[in-house]
């Protein structure tokens, strides 16, 4: 992979106090222009699980889910940056917040990590996508600029693995239960990127939507990571395992047709638009919507692998 690194975890600080007029989210971005980019996510071929040591060759796609609750911070998953401020997750990492980032009683975040440092974002918006525990986060971002103001996000696709295939699936890990605010207004955060893979065992039809069980296992904190093919393609995001040896999937096509507020820079967040309106998506031919003539819409998908 290049660029591997002896460490096995790693301390980053963000700076949360620094001078808001520094902050790109208060604007649209002024005097140059941001790029964004798919990233082909070609991993190792994990030994079922292993500590990852190259943070970097993830580009700030991989993220950790990090609440925030008077001084103290969590890490409690992991989601993919998959377009400008929008990113996946599953459902059930941020169920028992939910209500509480409604209110405003708790503030949610989603980290990067990248050669040239840390990439935090706000989610301001958590929409579940329907009979799935797919969620789609719109994210603000609220650190500095990268320095080339390249910003990667995942290679999309409707593309379905096929039984016997072979899948990566990334996530985080913290260092910690609680993370806390230095006096000079830092966040220090601990964590170990981890990888799994399997072959897929079979598709699992549920009261969630079809899932992808996959013979390897997952640990918590890694819910709600990437799933990857063997082509760098994002297939889906991971979810709590069912048992110790198999871990579970949702395909992401459901998500790229589904109606979601967010995206950033400001003038990509809108309400209720569709990944699949206006962002690279390959085969998007494979999803079809339906107009029901009552301003609702049906979806149909041809699976292919």
């Amino acid at each position: 992979m290049g660029n591997e690194r002896d460490i096995r975890e790693r301390t980053v600080e963000i700076n949360i106090a620094g001078d808001p007029a520094t902050r790109p989210f208060h604007g649209d971005p002024k005097d140059d222009a941001l790029h964004f980019s798919p990233l082909r996510m070609i991993l190792p071929d994990a030994p079922r699980l292993m500590e990852f040591t190259n943070w970097d060759v993830f580009e700030g796609t991989l993220l950790a889910v990090v609440v925030q609750e008077g001084d103290k911070f969590s890490m409690i998953g992991s989601a993919v940056l998959v377009a400008p401020g929008v990113a996946f997750g599953a459902v059930h990492v941020l169920k028992e917040e939910h209500e509480a980032l409604k209110t405003g009683a708790m503030k949610a975040a989603c980290i990067g990590f990248t050669g040239h440092g840390s990439m935090c974002w706000e989610i301001l918006h958590n929409t579940r996508v329907l009979n799935s525990d797919l969620c789609i986060l719109g994210l603000r971002f609220v650190s500095g600029l990268p320095p080339d103001r390249i910003f990667k996000c995942a290679f999309l696709t409707t593309r379905l693995p096929a039984v016997g295939e072979r899948l990566v699936i990334a996530g985080f890990r913290g260092g910690a239960n609680e993370f806390i605010v230095t006096p000079d207004g830092k966040l220090e955060i601990t964590a170990t990127p981890l990888l799994t893979s399997g072959t897929v065992l079979k598709m699992l039809p549920t009261t969630q939507g079809t899932l992808v069980e996959i013979d390897c296992p997952l640990l918590g904190g890694m819910s709600g990571g990437p799933v990857y093919d063997t082509e760098g393609r994002l297939i889906g995001v991971s979810r709590s395992e069912w048992n110790l040896t198999s871990t579970y999937a949702s395909p992401m096509w459901p998500a790229l047709a589904h109606p979601f507020s967010g995206g950033w820079p400001p003038m990509l967040s809108a309400p209720n638009h569709r990944l699949i309106d206006y962002w690279p998506i390959e085969r998007a031919d494979a999803l079809k919507l339906e107009p029901n003539g009552d301003g609702t819409s049906t979806l149909t998908y041809k699976p292919w692998t």
